[in-house]
């Protein structure tokens, strides 16, 4: 859905089906470092299946959402809800719930990384 002042007017929902997920909570933030793509760059994590909470991944839109090019599993195992958050000095956060072979749900795992991590 979108909103030309963020606060209100907001269009009808869409889905993105370039967003694929498995029904889980999934995060967005925006990356307002003026470096990158004049802080036009766009967050989401989540997992990246259709099936199985798994693959955790984090992309980056370049154009306010509207396609999705940069791409990197963060966890490539077992994982669920995340929530992602950027500092200000452009560092990005990852809070994850991360899980074993035997056991979901184990771990909250906190990953810190920055842009150019995201894009090597």
């Amino acid at each position: 859905t979108i909103s030309n002042n963020g606060y209100e007017g907001w269009s009808g929902p869409v889905f993105d089906e370039q967003l694929i997920d498995p029904g889980c909570c999934a995060s967005l933030a925006r990356y307002n470092q003026k470096d990158i793509h004049k802080g036009n760059c766009i967050l989401f994590s989540n997992c990246n299946s259709e099936t199985e909470r798994k693959a955790l991944t984090i992309r980056g839109s370049l154009d306010n959402g509207k396609s999705w090019p940069v791409a990197k599993i963060l966890y490539p195992g077992g994982a669920a809800y995340s929530d992602i958050a950027v500092s200000a000095d452009g560092t990005i956060y990852c809070f994850y719930e991360r899980f074993t072979d035997t056991e979901p749900y184990k771990y909250l795992t906190m990953a810190r990384f920055n842009f150019q991590w995201l894009t090597e």
